[in-house]
């Protein structure tokens, strides 16, 4: 049997929806690349992206409620804190390590959870448009997709 490795995910900056951030370890906000789902991905601030020399921890939009501190499931928590301490290449053995591996994830589920829908990186931005209401003033901004 033939196995192969496609990616699951973006890391390049220009695939990002955003980027935080915290000590030893970067969150990146991207989307999962076979279904176009937002994700959190967790990985060391020190390692240069590669998949040589890293290995990305994902939470996936769909398991955001797994970490939720008042619906979610702590032994899901505390396995997966384990799992990504050992591929982040911190202890997994040490208490502090996996309390603060989930407090960052926690911390970053709204951002998770607000993230747009993935936008589609094979057509360029033609123009930016900003329409306003003159009466209320409210605003609404808006990108023109196109082919060059």
């Amino acid at each position: 049997m033939t196995q192969t490795t496609a990616p699951v995910i973006n890391l390049n900056y220009d695939h990002r929806h955003q980027t935080r951030v915290a000590g030893d370890i970067t969150v990146i906000f991207t989307w999962i690349i076979t279904t176009g789902r937002p994700c959190m991905v967790l990985v060391p601030t020190s390692a240069g992206l590669t998949h040589e020399r890293i290995t990305p921890c994902i939470v996936p939009m769909e398991h955001a409620y797994l970490w939720d501190e008042n619906v979610g499931d702590g032994r899901h928590c505390a396995i997966a804190a384990y799992q990504f301490a050992a591929s982040l290449g911190f202890n997994p053995n040490n208490p502090q390590t996996l309390v603060r591996i989930t407090s960052i994830v926690r911390e970053h589920l709204g951002d998770l959870l607000t993230m747009p829908q993935e936008p589609d990186f094979d057509r360029p931005v033609m123009a930016e448009i900003t329409k306003t209401d003159t009466e209320t003033g409210k605003t609404e901004e808006a990108e023109i997709m196109g082919d060059v």
